[in-house]
């Protein structure tokens, strides 16, 4: 009967149009799914680039604490060469020339460290901190003896003596440190 033909062209039809739809659908997954594998392999690739990146960086703030290291020792050995007279404790004698290349050191560290934006350059402030330094070079603590008035400056400087480590200091000056510390001025 023609009804039934009807209904079996239109189930057949109906049945094409399904397998289209799905293959349609299969498709555009599998579209989907080849993007979203590539977003990801992209994100690796940047993941590992970033990681070099950030390895070559590591790398090449460990060389520059080395050749630091290498530089304040030498420093170190030239103050202390000689045939110098020690007149006890005080800073004459062999202590001063000692006591001027760690403090040039840490100086020269801290300017490594100072990133001052050019707003508060231009502004003139004085700050001085006194530091204490422990036998390793590590900051125990530190203290505004003469703050600058202006807050931001201030924070700056506490950034700059706490990102700071030197080098560790001559066991000659190492209890100074710790017990009577250095004046530091900012801006170095």
């Amino acid at each position: 009967t023609p009804k039934e033909e009807e209904k079996v062209e239109a189930k057949e039809e109906k049945d094409a149009n399904d397998r289209d739809a799905m293959a349609l659908e299969k498709k555009k997954s599998k579209e989907a799914e080849d993007r979203t594998k590539d977003a990801l392999k992209r994100m690796r690739d940047q993941v590992k680039k970033d990681q070099k990146a950030q390895d070559k960086k590591q790398q090449e703030l460990l060389s520059k604490k080395e050749a630091e290291l290498k530089k304040f020792e030498q420093t170190y050995r030239e103050a202390i060469r000689g045939n110098q007279k020690n007149q006890g404790s005080s800073s004459e004698g062999t202590m001063k020339p000692l006591q001027d290349a760690y403090i040039g050191h840490i100086r020269e560290i801290l300017r490594s460290n100072w990133d001052l934006p050019v707003y508060l350059q231009s502004k003139g402030l004085r700050a001085v901190v006194h530091i204490f330094l422990d036998a390793r070079g590590k900051v125990i603590r530190s203290r505004f003896v003469q703050s600058s008035g202006n807050d931001i400056f201030d924070e700056f400087v506490k950034g700059t003596v706490q990102r700071s480590s030197f080098a560790p200091p001559p066991e000659e000056m190492s209890n100074v440190l710790r017990n009577q510390g250095v004046e530091v001025l900012f801006p170095l």
